[in-house]
């Protein structure tokens, strides 16, 4: 429907854009006044409207997965196929794609996919950061996770939204256990890699120290240094992942990266560094802070476990849906560095960069 107007580069330029004015914005104003000033989050919302009717209203033939997704929702719309070959398991996704193949129309359904991934995600963000909810979204829609999600990992994006509300039930004002186990449910039943996901949060509730969270994230580090492939073919053969067995089969002239990823451990330090200089060295307590890092650290852990496999990011990415929050989450909530304000700025330059460079 948005035809030629709809591309990754509007998207960069777009959001290259609406950095600028915030990074002035920002950088203009005290850190106390950031921090502790009351800012309207009504930009913010205006921007989550807009991004959910440009992600949902793209073009169909557009994007890999997105362009699979079309193909086979046509062909079961048309009688050409009479079902389609997913996982029992991912029975709510399931669900979703047939209610509309029978009622809508695919731009609808990309439209509700695209609805529920950016406004859950927003949802969440505002029960976690209310007061400076313009800048926290800006993170999120400027993080290198966010577009892919949204047009390419379309089910995975939807499902670690939903997961994130939930995440954000277990630690606000008191916990809230029934719509946190829900969201959990619901994200794995649209898809099942969500179970990771859920499992690091339950972790999070109970491990979250920041300094023996860090010891062991760096020890993953140093195990897949010298075993990651050893590993690989262990869990493989533990867990019986069929999606992982897969990535790791693959070869060289299929995906030429395939091995360490330097680049993506050193990208997934970054919120880690920060949780130890906010935590560890200047000792400030948040019960939301620490439990969204602590399952940040435990779910990236088990993906430098095996970082080795082809397409290691789609694994990765089980983490880095929460990295803008990580990133956000200090600098908006709390002071504890000179020139706060400007270091904002920078974090949001810093999310356009790895965009720019890593994807």
């Amino acid at each position: 429907m948005l035809g030629e107007y709809f591309s990754t580069e509007y998207w960069l330029y777009a959001i290259i854009t609406i950095t600028a004015i915030c990074f002035v914005s920002n950088v203009s104003q005290s850190s106390d006044r950031v921090v502790y000033g009351s800012h309207s989050s009504s930009w913010g919302w205006i921007l989550v409207v807009l991004s959910i009717i440009y992600i949902g209203l793209r073009p169909l033939h557009m994007y890999g997965d997105s362009w699979l997704y079309s193909t086979m929702f046509r062909l079961v719309q048309t009688g050409v196929w009479q079902t389609l070959d997913t996982a029992e398991s991912e029975w709510l996704w399931n669900d979703i794609e047939f209610f509309f193949i029978h009622y809508s129309t695919c731009q609808m359904w990309y439209l509700f996919i695209a609805f529920v991934y950016i406004f859950f995600m927003a949802w969440a963000i505002k029960r976690w950061i209310p007061e400076n909810f313009t800048t926290a979204i800006i993170f999120a829609f400027t993080a290198m996770s966010f577009h892919a999600y949204a047009t390419n990992g379309i089910r995975n994006g939807m499902a670690t939204s939903i997961m994130m509300l939930g995440m954000s039930f277990l630690f606000t004002e008191k916990r809230r256990y029934l719509p946190a186990i829900i969201c959990a449910i619901a994200g794995s039943a649209i898809h099942s890699s969500i179970a990771v996901v859920a499992v690091g949060a339950f972790l999070a509730l109970y491990f979250n120290n920041a300094k023996t969270n860090t010891y062991i994230w760096i020890f993953c580090v140093l195990i897949s240094l010298v075993g990651s492939d050893f590993i690989v073919n262990l869990l493989t053969n533990i867990m019986g992942s069929d999606r992982m067995a897969y990535y790791s089969g693959l070869t060289e002239n299929v995906y030429q990266s395939k091995g360490l990823r330097y680049d993506f451990i050193l990208f997934s330090s970054v919120p880690i560094i920060l949780g130890w200089i906010v935590c560890v060295k200047n000792e400030l307590r948040d019960g939301v802070y620490e439990y969204i890092l602590a399952t940040y650290t435990i779910v990236n852990s088990g993906w430098v476990l095996i970082n080795t496999i082809a397409f290691s990011n789609r694994f990765a990415y089980l983490s880095w849906f929460l990295y803008p929050i990580i990133l956000a989450y200090p600098f908006l909530k709390f002071r504890f560095m000179d020139y706060q304000s400007r270091m904002i700025g920078i974090l949001l330059l810093f999310n356009i960069a790895t965009i720019i460079f890593l994807t």
